[in-house]
């Protein structure tokens, strides 16, 4: 992969890493003010950028690869995060320290932020055509 790829993704990584900085705070407040309200929060946000932080990370490191191998390792930990996702929901699905709806919304806020923020930065960013 060209090194015009791998500023973009450190931008991904650094925008994320500040995103789960902001949820985890919001999510501690929350807690403050109403526990089930701030744990599905703090839950749900953690989850979802979490989740984008390692798909940025792994693609990032394995940047100097080729494209079948970094769509390999990519894909991979793909399937190993719907596996943690899912036991992750099996265990969460009888707790109730925390909030469902907050959780929810946590989950499609922090996607939604996160998909927008990684999209806006790849659209700015310049590659060369011939390196």
């Amino acid at each position: 992969m060209s090194s015009g790829v791998v500023l973009p993704m450190r931008r991904i990584v650094y925008s994320t890493l500040g995103l789960l900085l902001i949820a985890v705070a919001i999510g501690l407040a929350a807690i403050l003010l109403d526990a089930e309200l701030g744990y599905g929060l703090l839950l749900g946000s953690s989850l979802s950028t979490v989740f984008f932080l390692i798909t940025a990370v792994v693609a990032l490191r394995s940047a100097h690869l080729t494209a079948e191998k970094l769509a390999a390792l990519v894909l991979g930990s793909w399937l190993l995060k719907i596996i943690a996702l899912i036991v992750i929901l099996v265990w969460l699905q009888d707790q109730d320290f925390y909030s469902r709806p907050a959780l929810f919304l946590a989950l499609l806020l922090t996607t939604a932020i996160t998909l927008v923020a990684d999209a806006m930065i790849t659209l700015k960013t310049r590659v060369p055509y011939v390196e």
